[in-house]
């Protein structure tokens, strides 16, 4: 039974290469654009500040999908990286807030 089980839960290399595109677009576009000053707020930015509500909505869901946490993990994992082998301080600050950003939106999946 148990073995039954775990069959089901795996997806094929079709379905997990899906998955990770969708993801990579997901992380790829909630990530601040350039243009985002954090200071004055422009229309345009504001509905920005929406899109990524939805996105991060988006993600929590993928994330939610537990045949595929590792997948999600690794990613969050390599945003990290991404910021330790770097000098922090020189980064933008879109490149240190993104694994914050996705930390924070699959803690908010984690049931209790």
């Amino acid at each position: 039974m148990i073995a039954n089980d775990k069959k089901k839960a795996q997806l094929s290399e079709e379905m997990q290469q899906l998955y990770f595109q969708v993801l990579a677009i997901v992380i790829r576009r909630v990530k601040y654009p350039e243009w985002v000053t954090f200071e004055d707020i422009f229309e345009f930015e504001e509905e920005y500040y929406f899109y990524r509500n939805d996105l991060a909505m988006v993600f929590q869901n993928l994330a939610s999908l537990k045949s595929l946490h590792s997948l999600t993990l690794n990613e969050i994992q390599r945003a990290f990286d991404f910021v330790k082998q770097n000098n922090i301080r020189s980064m933008k600050i879109s490149d240190v807030e993104l694994p914050l950003f996705l930390l924070y939106h699959l803690h908010q999946v984690i049931p209790n």
